[in-house]
């Protein structure tokens, strides 16, 4: 009886309806609990709705708004070690000419580091690039300490 329960169409309906975030977690959910058992159908569940979370926080860390004559880069105090990639590509794809500020509201020291080399790498293709930073980071200093 209780897994006809679990298993009603409507339910499923009902966790589509809510979107991938919470569809993909139920779904595998319930197919590892078919073939293995509860606990490992469960607790596998609730580690994709983790990485799921990781993954949509990490997109809201980054944001990127482009204007007439520059380009901001805003990224937030949530940005960790997973946003280095995203970061790097943004910058990468930069074109010249065009001019390029950066606003970060953290102290990740990963992504201190990154911006600096990447700053660095702009200017060598004569994009122009300023970091801001609203926790009083002075990017010089970091970049003395470096070497």
């Amino acid at each position: 009886m209780v897994g006809y329960n679990l298993s009603k169409p409507q339910i499923f309906k009902v966790m589509y309806q809510k979107g991938w975030k919470e569809f993909i977690p139920f779904m595998v959910t319930v197919i590892v609990i078919l073939f293995t058992d509860l606990l490992i159908g469960t607790l596998i569940g609730l580690i994709v709705a983790i990485i799921i979370q990781f993954y949509m926080a990490s997109l809201k860390a980054v944001k990127i708004l482009e204007e007439k004559d520059k380009i901001i880069l805003e990224i937030d105090d949530s940005a960790s070690f997973l946003n280095k990639n995203r970061i790097t590509e943004i910058l990468h794809n930069i074109a010249y000419p065009c001019r390029i500020e950066i606003y970060y509201k953290g102290t990740d020291l990963d992504i201190i580091q990154l911006l600096q080399n990447q700053k660095q790498i702009l200017e060598s293709k004569n994009i122009q690039c300023t970091i801001y930073s609203s926790t009083n980071i002075n990017f010089k200093e970091y970049e003395n300490t470096q070497h």
